[in-house]
């Protein structure tokens, strides 16, 4: 990461952000390897977390559930994390036994990604909130590097994925401008 971060010249960027899925060794992986102006939780993975609790307070098929689902993500969309928090302590509060255990349960989840829940200052800026479009273009690079027949070392399959990277970005002349400095 902190390899291409470094080819792409990324320090140089007027905004650097990510937007990632929670998992705590992603966030340290930012923290240790890029200097990024913001982090952000993937929209999608926090909505299957309070789907994932909605299924267990309310059920699978419920009205309420789907109503509530509707609430918590489109006020946290629009008004933050402090919204989202407001919400399952509200939640909280109608619960008992193994319900509270799985509202504690996402309560802990978004309390230890407070700091990466900021959609309205992301929606602001012009910036993603979720990693669809990423998680789209890596399933695209690893079709590229599977097609029929091919077969490839890492190393190799790392570069195909790089420059298949880079034609989808449409990275090219930037990469070759910064190729002309280096080599002159």
């Amino acid at each position: 990461m902190r390899r291409d971060a470094e080819n792409l010249e990324f320090h140089r960027a007027q905004e650097r952000v990510g937007n990632v899925d929670g998992g705590p060794w992603i966030i340290r992986q930012f923290d240790k390897r890029l200097s990024t102006h913001a982090v952000g939780l993937d929209c999608y993975h926090l909505g299957q977390n309070v789907h994932k609790t909605k299924k267990l307070i309310f059920g699978e098929k419920s009205q309420l559930g789907e109503k509530w689902v509707g609430k918590v993500l489109h006020g946290v969309k629009h008004q933050g994390y402090e919204r989202l928090w407001e919400d399952l302590l509200d939640l909280r509060k109608t619960t008992r036994g193994s319900k509270r255990k799985e509202v504690d349960r996402l309560i802990n989840y978004v309390s230890d990604r407070r700091h990466m829940i900021r959609y309205p200052e992301f929606i602001a800026k012009g910036w993603q909130i979720g990693s669809g479009p990423m998680e789209s273009q890596c399933r695209m690079l690893s079709d590229r590097v599977r097609g029929s027949g091919m077969r490839w070392d890492a190393d190799n399959a790392e570069a195909v994925m790089a420059l298949e990277a880079m034609e989808q970005s449409n990275q090219w002349p930037q990469y070759w401008k910064i190729a002309m400095l280096h080599n002159n």
